[in-house]
């Protein structure tokens, strides 16, 4: 344990340390900022500095071309989303929205010290950076980002919806310019992309993705995880050197947004164009059966079942697309994906043959087989059952043997 006398010196240190810090006046301070290309904003609640870069739309991000970003719309954004509300999406009219925040503990002591917006403008991708100097400033920068606000109505952003869109909301709430974000169409590609890809990827975090999927590769910029500290030194020092990887690192995930938009929705369209994988077909299929497309679902869950998998999903993909063709009356088929999973170790089989057997084929005998095939497989251990199912299946095989006594002496 620290004595005081220790403490008092360490304390002494720090403000030595503090004292001989380069103090920037706020003249020297604007325009050392300007050399970062930023400008300043008049608003009526102050100055707020924005840098703003204009893409064509064929510029390349990796290996996707922005040039189908208006393309990013309606019903394939409601589906990846899993969200009705989406429906009516455009690109044209949404804020690809990212913030850089000085911590992430959340409450009225985290705000958006740099906020960065991409949007379609004409035949362009404009990405509008609003930067704090410091945090006397952010009613600025609040007026700076409300017109936008009002200009588009819906948001693509990663993680958004549990982070930047509530906290921005509680920011303007807190400047009294309260506007109901929450409510809008909002596409949080994080979701999108676990739905897609998390049985491929070991995480889904955006540098992953940019890496594995969209060929990225990231330079000069700062890791997000020390944005914060690199913030908290320039307001100590004034050392706006600390803040060009924070704006590259803003300004690449607004472009790295529109990117995996774009690269989502060509999946979604046309996956056999892009490289995807067997257990990529199985998620795609998960999400037009969720979706209600089951001619889709169908499609992804065969190509699946043709591609190397694992085991589970190979089971599930099977359990699935079977149960697609009897809610479409395909029994046959469905018969076909049943005997093929017999032996794998699954109760499912057994019981679906049983139910056609017994009640579509009305083939007593035969139902009763698969029923005391599935009690055999448990008591040889490769079949593992409750007491409940066992129990279960004991009661379904007497009932379907005194059903076939009745059903012979008539």
């Amino acid at each position: 344990m620290l004595d005081i006398e220790t403490l008092r010196a360490r304390l002494e240190a720090m403000r030595a340390r503090r004292e001989a810090a380069p103090q920037v006046s706020p003249a020297g301070e604007s325009a050392t900022v300007e050399t970062l290309g930023l400008r300043p904003l008049e608003t009526e609640a102050g100055v707020c500095f924005v840098r703003e870069t204009r893409y064509p739309l064929g510029v390349r991000y990796g290996n996707v071309s922005l040039v189908r970003l208006p393309e990013v719309t309606g019903e394939v954004v409601a589906v990846l989303g899993r969200d009705p509300a989406l429906r009516g999406f455009d690109a044209r009219s949404a804020l690809f929205l990212d913030t850089e925040t000085n911590g992430l503990a959340g409450g009225t002591g985290t705000f958006a010290f740099l906020v960065g917006v991409g949007y379609l403008e004409e035949e362009h991708l404009c990405v509008r950076q609003f930067f704090l100097r410091h945090p006397g400033e952010e009613p600025a920068l609040l007026a700076a980002l409300h017109s936008l606000l009002e200009r588009f109505r819906a948001f693509v952003t990663f993680n958004g919806k549990a982070f930047d869109v509530p906290l921005i909301e509680t920011r303007l709430i807190l400047a009294r310019r309260p506007v109901d974000l929450r409510s809008r169409p909002h596409f949080d590609l994080l979701h999108a992309a676990r739905r897609l890809w998390r049985l491929r990827l070991a995480r889904c975090d955006l540098n992953t993705l940019e890496h594995c999927l969209l060929a990225a590769e990231r330079r000069d910029e700062v890791p997000s995880w020390l944005v914060p500290h690199y913030y908290g030194e320039y307001l100590r020092t004034g050392n706006t050197h600390l803040l060009r990887g924070i704006l590259e690192h803003n300004r690449q995930d607004v472009l790295a947004l529109a990117a995996l938009s774009v690269h989502m929705v060509s999946v979604y369209r046309a996956p056999q164009e892009s490289n995807v994988t067997g257990a990529d077909w199985y998620s795609m299929a998960r999400l037009h059966e969720q979706a209600g497309q089951w001619e889709r679902a169908e499609v992804c869950y065969r190509r699946a079942l043709d591609r190397p998998i694992s085991p589970w999903v190979r089971r599930d993909a099977q359990r699935r697309l079977s149960l697609l063709l009897k809610r479409q009356g395909r029994w046959a088929e469905a018969v076909v994906l049943w005997e093929r999973m017999l032996g794998q170790g699954e109760l499912f089989p057994y019981e679906e043959l049983a139910k056609f057997y017994e009640h579509r084929a009305r083939d007593v005998d035969r139902a009763a087989a698969f029923v005391l095939a599935a009690l055999r497989e448990a008591r040889a251990g490769r079949l593992s059952l409750s007491a409940q199912q066992r129990e279960a299946l004991a009661h379904r095989l007497n009932r379907l043997r005194r059903k076939g006594a009745r059903c012979r002496s008539g």
